[in-house]
């Protein structure tokens, strides 16, 4: 059927959504239904009631989906389903748009609403209207296991003879149920790989080398022919890698009869044959790899089926390919609800985000501070010259680098050619420094040319010239950004390209074995030399960090806290990555971890050592674990037995004592089945659900990139053995050191859990798996039994819900922006079922571990604001703002390290800010109108202190205009009064003349209005002063400088004109730093006034045209204090005739959108000057020597985005 063309629809999303297609049109939605797609243009999106029954529409007012008319069959059994209650507003107003594009043809549906907003209602309502059987896919069997506790709720209440078991079933019901519900893997079985790969990883490694180091063709081929013969073990492993990533595309060109296991194409034919006619893919994210290819096939093979994408986080930062596989199945954004937009309307919980930080132990930081030692020795010999150094030719060392492009110098007497300039004895790496100086001096554009194009190398460069203490370029002034020492990332860059360049292309021995020392320091501190150039990669400092006993000590502490106030209503989840860390990460660490150190025992054993564990009783849930405080034992194995009896099962619980001196006391001796595992690398896609924690240990690997998690590897359990499967190719030896690793870890069990104050729960039954037992202690945990949950993010993350939890702690090391949202979710559910919850404030606290003496110091900081990175939260200020600046105006993926010289006055703000969940809940504004759209705002911190503003600018006036008025305003106090006096002196004269003795009393009028005069003008003239001696304000001075660019802009017509200057908000946030932007505008409009204050106020480094901001210097501050005052009364003298000048106190880069035309120069200069200060716009071109003297000068800057 052909599909009718819509127009953009506006968004009303929350945060940005960064896929797009064009690949699948749009119908239009009715007026009377707000829509939207995957753009963020801003609009108004009408509100909607929550879950508060005053905000419910009548149950007449229900709004259903009308069932398509090419609907071949339709299920009797789906006959008499309907939401037994009013669907909340957002909800129907998805169900208009669904009608309109069944409608117009459409069979592609894609929402996008956060966790909590009632997506799986949505999906049965869709079901239930077109009757058609449906397949529900989903990635677990936690929320596979959901859908049928929703489907309950549109049973009618008058019995009809239809129960749940006849409706809903899984692919092992023959026939199949009307509504089947799958996992993802039960669809995906592996497939094989290709004897060609090696030919075609050689043709990628040429191609990547083209594009990462922009070469030719023939150039690269020569550079991988070199290696080969030079460096053979070298080719040999860029072969290896390039193969393993060919490995995994290899299932897009395959057909399912090759990729299928038959037991699935079996499944799929029965799909087919019982008219399956609706796919829902619940939590579709999942959908950009494997699964996708598998289920666009799976689409095919049901002949166009009603497609149904539900998630509440779209998949983000994927690479081209994987975002085109994912709309391909789901299309573009039909609606997406922002969270805020949710709390607002109490739909879901007010929250804060808030960070903890902590030191590492000593044992910790001295093995840190060994792996920088490395580095820093590494550093000392390539770097640090003999005593013997000294210029060849007799020249003593230069000041500057031979002037790009010189004239020829005359020939010597005897014919011979002038002598290079060598500095004898220089270390190697000095050596290469310099002689990348002389090569770049010798191209035309010298070092000016090169900090347009590469300003991180060159700054590199420079830094290490001048801390070398080696020639610098002519005519190039150095400004305090470039006399200072190199940072780490400035050796980092220069040892890779010293590394790649020359030893690696060199056919000595002893080169080849310094690129490898270099490869080992640089590794050490979480950076790989590769092929592509530098790239940042896990390190044993980064899992030092991560996983710092320091960090459960910590958990302790919020848990004491957060009792302390909540006491009793108290619910709290601690979420690690894993149960226990892998023998991989332990043996890179040198022993300083041990294999608790990070999971979710470890975590256990110090809270139990707590005094707040007696109030709270922890439980720790994993993927083969059930650990219970003693202290509560009794109580939860009573409530376990009543859950397992309610539930339906007859087994019987094993449960055995572990004490804190070692001992094992089984309780009942019950045995499970034994299971003897083994590794294997075969492709396989089912996956028990006990084994999720070797999934999560695998995040440790040196091999795995920390932005891909556990959704792309898969553990299948067969007779007698356990196989972890990859969905991401790893080398050959990486698949050993796996099997080795876990094969040990699941072969122990009884390891896991060693010595503690807790029983093991445990059961010999096939029913006794992680979901079920994940949901027996969630509703225990509700109850009260226990107040704190431990366990890991394979469990507690995705499709996990409880609604009474208030308080996340977040162990974790993940940072993909997928992951990071459904953790966050699980805490804002409402609290339905209590009055007190409907004020529920949660708190989301994440663990951070700094070491700021040291360079890598910052890693676990640098993860923590990547975890925020599109993550909307609740600011000091009553803002809602998107990333890591919302915990903290301070914070930002630029926080130098000096912010965090004392982080207990971070950590007693945090305290202090959890103790007052009222006080957010407020901030919040719950129940109140928005507009619903992101404004992009600039926060500027380490301002300049301001001297004195010129102050005519003060008054609209320029200079001799204002002093003209000041001695005009002072000279009409002796025209006022003299005059007057005079008039009185004559008066008296004339009616005194004839009375000589009385004559002179005439004078006594231009006495007395001397002397009045004299008062007033003193008076006058001491204001003036104070006016003109008044220093400029920094907040002033911003919206000054915001003034002028809207003006300016508007000129130009970036802004309409309508846009008043009242729009401009420029605000102090706690930490005495500035936001500035404009309200009550278009997103387009806030976004060019955003990026142009942005680029105002940047740092000085290559603008094409700068502007000078004037101001006079400071008076008070120059010496004694009757100096003090003198100088300020020559200084207001000076200034009143008109001949004071002020000096450039700093220069300022026009903004790109002015200063690419005369028109918008000529703009924004005559704004400058009427707002800001006198000055005229400089092309840097003519003045280079400006952006060397004032390179690097500039404030601090933080790109914010915000809601309202």
């Amino acid at each position: 059927m052909a599909k009718k063309a819509k127009p953009t629809v506006p968004s009303v999303s929350g945060a940005k959504t960064p896929l797009k297609s064009t690949a699948r049109a749009k119908a239009t939605a009715p007026a009377t239904a707000p829509t939207a797609t995957a753009s963020t243009t801003a609009t108004t999106m009408p509100t909607w009631p929550a879950l508060d029954p005053r905000f419910m529409p009548d149950e007449d007012d229900a709004l259903s989906v009308q069932t398509p008319t090419d609907i071949p069959y339709k299920e009797p059994l789906l006959a008499n389903l309907q939401f037994r209650y009013p669907m909340r507003r957002y909800q129907e107003e998805i169900l208009s748009l669904v009608n309109t594009k069944l409608a117009n043809g459409e069979r592609e549906i894609h929402i996008v609403a956060p966790p909590g907003a009632g997506k799986t209602i949505i999906g049965i309502q869709l079901i239930s209207t077109i009757k058609c059987p449906a397949i529900i896919l989903c990635p677990n069997t936690t929320i596979q296991s959901q859908w049928g506790g929703k489907l309950d709720l549109f049973l009618p209440l008058v019995d009809d003879g239809v129960r749940i078991e006849d409706l809903l079933g899984t692919h092992e019901d023959v026939p199949l149920k009307p509504i089947t519900v799958l996992t993802y893997q039960v669809l995906s079985t592996p497939g094989h790989e290709q004897d060609y790969l090696e030919k075609l990883a050689h043709k990628g490694w040429v191609e990547e080398l083209m594009r990462g180091r922009e070469i030719t063709m023939g150039e690269a081929e020569l550079r991988v022919l070199e290696i080969l013969q030079n460096n053979p073990k070298a080719h040999a492993k860029e072969i290896s890698r390039h193969v393993s990533r060919l490995r995994k595309k290899l299932t897009e060109v395959m057909d399912l009869n090759e990729v299928l296991h038959p037991n699935a194409m079996k499944l799929l034919q029965a799909l087919r044959r019982q008219k399956f006619k609706m796919v829902l893919f619940d939590e579709c994210h999942h959908l950009t790899d494997y699964w996708a290819a598998i289920m666009i096939q799976l689409v095919k093979f049901l002949d166009d089926p009603i497609v149904v994408g539900l998630t509440g986080t779209p998949p983000e930062k994927k690479s081209q390919s994987q975002e085109m596989r994912y709309l391909s199945l789901v299309g573009d954004i039909d609606y997406q609800v922002p969270t805020p937009a949710l709390v607002r309307e109490r739909g879901l919980a007010p929250f804060q985000d808030l960070a903890y930080f902590v030191e590492p132990t000593g044992k910790e930081f001295d093995f840190l501070t060994e792996q920088h030692a490395e580095f820093h020795k590494l550093i000392e010999e390539l770097c640090v010259p003999p005593p013997s150094t000294a210029l060849i030719a007799g020249n003593a060392m230069l000041p500057q680098l031979p002037q790009s492009n010189p004239a020829p110098a005359p020939a010597p007497a005897n014919g011979s050619q002038p002598a290079p300039v060598v500095i004898a004895n220089l270390p190697p790496l000095s050596q290469f420094v310099f002689d990348k100086a002389l090569e770049i001096e010798a191209n035309g554009g010298g070092f000016a040319a090169l900090m347009k194009s590469d300003l991180a190398y060159a700054s590199a460069l420079l830094r290490a010239l001048w801390q070398l203490k080696l020639p610098r370029p002519k005519d190039l002034e150095f400004s305090p950004e470039l006399t200072q020492a190199p940072l780490l990332e400035d050796w980092m860059v220069l040892l890779e390209d010293f590394a790649s360049q020359k030893l690696k292309l060199s056919s000595k021995t002893k080169d080849h074995a310094l690129f490898e020392r270099i490869k080992s320091a640089t590794r050490k501190l979480g950076y790989a030399i590769t092929e592509q150039g530098l790239r940042k990669q896990a390190s044993p400092v980064d899992r030092v960090l991560a996983f710092s006993e320091a960090k459960p000590r910590a958990v302790a502490d919020i848990l004491a806290l957060e009792y302390r106030v909540l006491q009793d209503r108290l619910r709290a989840v601690v979420v690690t990555d894993f149960e226990k860390t892998s023998a991989t990460a332990v043996k890179s660490t040198g022993g300083i971890l041990n294999e608790e150190s990070g999971g979710a025992i470890a975590a256990m054993r110090i809270l139990l050592k707590a005094p707040v564990s007696t109030f709270i009783n922890p439980v720790l849930v994993t993927g083969s674990l059930l650990l219970v405080d003693k202290r509560i034992a009794d109580q939860f194995i009573e409530a376990a037995k009543q859950y397992i009896k309610d539930a339906g099962f007859k087994f019987a619980l094993t449960i055995k004592e572990h004490s804190p001196n070692g001992t094992v006391r089984e309780i009942t001796p019950e045995a499970g089945p034994e299971i003897a595992p083994e590794v294997a690398s075969e492709q396989n896609h089912a996956l028990p659900a006990p084994y999720q924690d070797v999934i999560d240990n695998l995040a440790s690997f040196d091999t795995f990139n920390q932005e891909e998690n556990s959704e792309n590897l898969h553990p299948v359990e067969s007779p007698g053995q356990i196989k972890i499967l990859f969905d991401k190719e790893l080398p050959e030896e990486d698949i050993t050191s796996a099997a080795n690793s876990f094969a040990s870890v699941l072969a122990k069990r009884e390891a896991l859990v060693g010595t503690g104050d807790f029983v093991e729960l445990s059961a010999g039954s096939s029913a006794w798996e992680s979901r079920l037992y994940v949901a027996m202690a969630t509703a225990i945990f509700e109850r009260g039994i226990t107040k704190c949950l431990i366990g890991t993010r394979g469990l507690f993350g995705e499709g996990w819900d409880s609604q009474a939890l208030n308080t996340l702690i977040d162990l974790t090391t993940t940072t993909s922006p997928v992951s990071v949202k459904q953790l966050r979710g699980r805490s804002i559910r409402i609290q339905t079922n209590d009055a007190v919850g409907a004020r529920k404030v949660a708190n989301n606290w994440d663990v951070v571990c700094i070491a700021p003496a040291l360079e890598k110091g910052l890693n676990d900081y640098q993860r923590f604001v990547r975890k925020h990175d599109g993550f909307f939260g609740i600011c000091d200020d009553g803002q809602i703002e998107c990333g890591v600046g919302h915990v903290h105006p301070a914070f930002s993926e630029l926080t130098p390290a000096e912010v965090f010289a004392s982080t207990a006055e971070f950590n007693r703000e945090m305290m202090d800010r959890a103790l007052v969940r009222d006080q957010i809940y407020d901030l919040w504004k719950v129940g109140q109108p928005y507009n619903n759209r992101l404004v992009e705002c600039v926060e500027v911190s380490r301002l300049r202190k301001l001297t004195l503003t010129p102050p005519h600018l003060r008054h609209n006036m320029d200079y001799q205009a204002h002093v003209a008025e000041l001695r005009s305003q002072l000279n009409g106090v002796w025209f006022e009064y003299m005059g007057l006096a005079s008039v009185l002196s004559a008066v008296t004269l004339f009616f005194t003349a004839s009375l000589a003795p009385l004559a002179f009393a005439s004078l006594a009028p231009l006495i007395l209005g001397g002397a009045l005069a004299r008062v007033k003008h003193r008076k006058l003239y001491q204001r003036i002063e104070a006016d003109i001696l008044t220093p400029g304000s920094q907040e002033q001075g911003l919206r000054d400088m915001a003034t002028a660019m809207l003006v300016a802009l508007q000129q130009t017509r970036f802004v309409p004109p309508t846009v008043s200057k009242e729009s401009i908000r420029a605000t102090v946030r706690s930490d005495g730093s500035y936001r500035v932007f404009l309200d009550n505008v278009e997103a387009q409009v806030s976004k060019h006034f955003s990026q142009s204050m942005r680029e105002l106020l940047a740092p000085i480094s290559n603008q094409p045209y700068l502007v000078g901001k004037y101001e006079y210097p400071l008076l008070d501050k120059l010496g004694p204090k009757i100096e003090v005052e003198n100088n300020k009364q020559r200084f207001v003298r000076k200034y009143l005739s008109g001949r004071s000048e002020p000096y450039v106190a700093s220069y300022h880069g026009v903004p790109g959108l002015l200063a690419r035309s005369e028109k918008g120069r000529v703009a924004f200069q005559d704004a400058w000057n009427k707002y800001v200060s006198p000055g005229f716009v400089i092309q840097t071109e003519t003045k280079p020597e400006l952006l060397n003297k004032y390179f690097g000068i500039g404030p601090s800057l933080a790109q914010r985005l915000l809601w309202e």
